[in-house]
């Protein structure tokens, strides 16, 4: 059958053409998207699809029981599935798709948010699968160095970001606090509270006009970590799934220097670099960046990469970031100053 990889900047229209393949069951880049929000497991959620096709339920537990055990999340089958991670959300959604076993499968962006294990064990589920199965990859930039691609528009592989000139900075601290949180139901006067996941206490202390970078694999508690943070008065978040935050009819109430469109109108970078700015113009001296790459091409790259640096030239401002994305991490470091890792487990 085979593997095609798609690539091409934001904007050219990789979206659109991933969803215009006849035919297949497709993934989109936004995983919260499938989660159907009607099912109580994991396993469940996986089930629905084959629940709709009436399949035999040994058939049913057979097909995914082995999908989770592909993506590596069979450890959560009986785990609320509105209540994981970004990354156990995209391997949940992807397990469901391969559950239905299509004869064509599309992917938008699928690796996006993963760690690395999550990465190579996806990378090893589609090689092997593209042998009975015909599988379409969309990114920004090939996954596979063995499987041909396809470009939309300009080539991205040609774009080359600056050099980046390590500033000067100020020592001290901008920001510390002892931080535990923690996801689950909050109590209330007809219902027990209920945690699922508790996360700390962490000591976070950010450098002043520097980062600390929250990292460590799918489900280790960063984002959920950002959400309490995020209750400081000095901080400000950007959340993790762009469509968390759409505050307002235009992109141009979210920023001065935005288009006069919805924000559901602008490509995935737009989007992204809009919302980025909205957050670091705020006032607040520590933004809270949950993987602030999403949806960024190169260039998008660069320029979300220049507005946190800009951020960090004010005495008394810093960053806490959160992103599986190693090169990234090393460009802002490289841009912004300052970099303290802080390892979650």
């Amino acid at each position: 059958m085979g593997l095609t990889q798609v690539i091409g900047y934001s904007g050219a229209g990789l979206s659109a053409a991933a969803r215009g393949i006849p035919d297949a069951v497709y993934v989109s880049a936004t995983p919260l998207h499938h989660v159907t929000y009607l099912r109580a497991t994991v396993i469940e959620e996986l089930a629905f699809g084959l629940e709709q096709r009436g399949v035999d339920r040994a058939e049913m537990q057979s097909r995914c029981e082995s999908a989770a055990a592909a993506l590596d999340i069979s450890n959560l089958l009986e785990r609320d599935p509105t209540r994981l991670s970004g990354g156990q959300t995209r391997r949940m959604v992807i397990a469901a798709a391969l559950a239905l076993q299509p004869q064509r499968l599309v992917l938008d962006d699928p690796f996006f948010g993963l760690d690395k294990h999550a990465t190579a064990e996806l990378s090893r589920v589609l090689r092997s699968l593209q042998e009975t199965m015909e599988i379409w990859v969309f990114s920004h930039l090939p996954a596979f160095a063995e499987f041909p691609v396809e470009v939309i528009g300009d080539d991205p592989r040609g774009f080359q970001p600056p050099r980046w000139v390590t500033p000067q900075r100020r020592q001290g601290t901008a920001f510390q606090a002892a931080v535990t949180a923690f996801r689950g139901v909050p109590g209330s006067w007809w219902r027990k509270e209920r945690v699922d996941f508790k996360v700390g206490p962490v000591e976070i202390s950010v450098p002043n006009q520097g980062i600390v970078w929250l990292c460590g694999p799918n489900g280790a508690g960063k984002s959920t970590l950002l959400h309490e943070l995020a209750k400081q008065p000095a901080c400000g978040l950007l959340t993790q799934d762009p469509y968390d935050q759409l505050l307002f009819s235009t992109a141009r109430a979210m920023a001065s220097d935005a288009p006069d469109q919805h924000p559901y109108d602008l490509s995935a970078r737009n989007l992204r670099l809009t919302q980025l700015r909205m957050i670091c113009g705020l006032g607040r001296p520590i933004v809270l960046l949950d993987e602030p790459e999403v949806g960024l091409d190169g260039p998008g790259r660069v320029e979300a990469i220049e507005l946190i640096a800009r951020h960090c030239e004010t005495p008394g401002n810093g960053v806490v970031l959160v992103t599986h994305d190693e090169d990234f991490a090393a460009q802002l470091a490289l841009a912004c100053g300052p970099m303290v890792t802080r390892l979650l487990d």
